[in-house]
């Protein structure tokens, strides 16, 4: 069985961090990511883009919509 694990961080508060906070918060997320793949649990990671880049992309009816977000 395989399970999708997220980590959801408010954008503002990451961008007003103090620096020595942010690096220990990537410190401590890259040791975790380690300790699952020595134990054989880590498949992926990756970031996702900002909520201002975000489109969604609806079919209905066979015509295609896309709209702004989602967003947190």
């Amino acid at each position: 069985m395989k399970y999708l694990c997220q980590v959801w961080l408010d954008g503002t508060k990451l961008d007003t961090m103090p620096k020595a906070e942010k690096r220990k918060l990537d410190h401590d997320s890259m040791a975790y990511d380690r300790e699952l793949e020595q134990k054989g649990y880590f498949i992926a990671a990756e970031a996702l883009q900002s909520p201002n880049t975000a489109r969604t992309v609806r079919v209905r009816d066979g015509k295609m919509s896309t709209t702004d977000g989602p967003f947190i």
